[in-house]
């Protein structure tokens, strides 16, 4: 006899998220809706994670393991795994409110042709700060075109994405360090560019600072991922009614880029060794030295500030 489908796979990459994962697993409990099953990959984690896993008993969990390939790698496995109608996203250090699956679920009943939906969420700083968070009684829920509206945020953990809509051969890119989900939603969007929104806040992003997110990467390595990034970009097939709204939005992509990586050009970091190296170079190298991070803050202005006007005035034009 074949096995029920569930409503929801969630989908689970964790590394070396000890510390996290059990209070991720505990907002899944708490969901109002529990027609789901879970599918976590571990990732190599060399903290006790898998350890801690392999312990769980959860008759609607499965546990996989692979050495450590990258979180886009970790994903696909566990889409390939899945069962369920749709596939939710969940990143193994944020946390769901307990109606998050409810409001989705609420939307594909109302909506059965939509292919994805994404929700808000809110920074989580802190357990003292995440208890005056409440997603509202009811959803406030709307249809949104990918490309052209920008006023909704799309994060990982908020999407759930129709399982028959996700293409085979695997969603993330695995050659890339950063942004892969950039590249994963635009490629769902180039078929399926409306996207159910709740303006509900349901799942919270935590912020710490040993996260993927937070780990340095040098100037040339950023500037490579985003060239990779836009090749990604551009390999994505959009029909011909959206392939210029696409477009824009790939180039306002790479825009933000580029002026994100002049801004880390600033050499703020220097700054605060001025000071303290005075002694050893003396004070005229130490205000040569201040002078030349000056002149380089007000170029950082000077090159930004045509970029972000430029960002503003296609963002205005497209509406």
């Amino acid at each position: 006899m074949p096995s029920r489908v569930p409503f929801f796979s969630i989908i689970i990459p964790v590394y070396n998220l000890v510390d996290y994962i059990q209070e991720t697993l505990s907002g899944i409990k708490d969901q109002l809706w529990d027609d789901y099953e879970i599918i976590i990959v571990d990732d190599g984690s060399t903290d006790g994670t898998a350890e801690l896993l392999d312990r769980l008993d959860n008759p609607r969990l499965t546990v996989l393991h692979q050495r450590n390939k990258g979180v886009s790698c970790a994903r696909n496995i566990a889409i390939n795994a899945a069962k369920g109608t749709y596939i939710a996203f969940l990143d193994g250090d944020d946390i769901w409110l307990p109606e998050h699956l409810s409001h989705a679920a609420h939307f594909f009943q109302a909506h059965p042709n939509a292919a994805w939906y994404t929700s808000n969420y809110a920074k989580s700083f802190s357990p003292e700060q995440d208890k005056n968070i409440h997603p509202g009684e009811q959803p406030v829920l709307r249809l949104c075109h990918y490309f052209t509206d920008h006023n909704f945020r799309i994060h990982t953990s908020s999407t759930i994405i129709r399982r028959d809509a996700i293409p085979e051969g695997g969603m993330f890119p695995e050659d890339l360090r950063y942004g892969e989900d950039l590249v994963a939603f635009a490629s769902i969007a180039s078929l399926h560019p409306i996207i159910g929104v709740n303006d509900s806040i349901t799942v919270l992003y935590r912020q710490r600072r040993d996260s993927a997110v937070y780990t340095p990467i040098d100037l040339n390595t950023k500037v490579e991922q985003d060239a990779a990034i836009f090749r990604h970009f551009m390999a994505i097939p959009t029909n011909r009614e959206d392939a210029r709204a696409a477009m824009n939005y790939y180039q306002s992509m790479s825009q933000g880029f580029w002026i994100d990586r002049i801004m880390c050009s600033r050499l703020n970091a220097w700054l605060p060794y001025i000071r303290e190296r005075k002694a050893m170079t003396g004070t005229l190298t130490s205000l040569w030295i201040a002078l030349f991070v000056s002149f380089n803050c007000l170029n950082v202005i000077i090159f930004s500030l045509p970029l972000l006007l430029l960002q503003k005035l296609r963002v205005r034009l497209q509406k």
